[in-house]
């Protein structure tokens, strides 16, 4: 809450324009697609087996994703490497 009182404090006196705030978020991408559990659902005749659903596992391969981004778009979208961690130096 601090955080927000301090931003918005810089913004009311025209130090700061909201199109100079940059955020961010981490993500992970799978490199297989898999239908959710809505799409997957089926009719079955009785006496008939319902179709196999392919489920992710846990050693899928993905890669993490970051992305930075302002009011105008993405600033910076970037992959991070296997076995690197996000921390407040990056």
């Amino acid at each position: 809450m601090e955080i927000c009182e301090e931003n918005l404090a810089k913004l009311d006196p025209g130090q700061w324009r909201l199109c100079d705030i940059i955020t961010g978020d981490e993500t992970w991408l799978y490199h297989r697609s898999i239908d959710s559990k809505q799409s997957n659902m089926a009719w079955c005749s009785e006496g008939t087996a319902p179709p196999t659903v392919i489920r992710r596992s846990q050693y899928d391969r993905k890669n993490m994703f970051v992305i930075f981004f302002r009011t105008t778009g993405p600033e910076l979208i970037n992959m991070i490497e296997s076995g690197k961690s996000i921390s407040g130096d990056y």
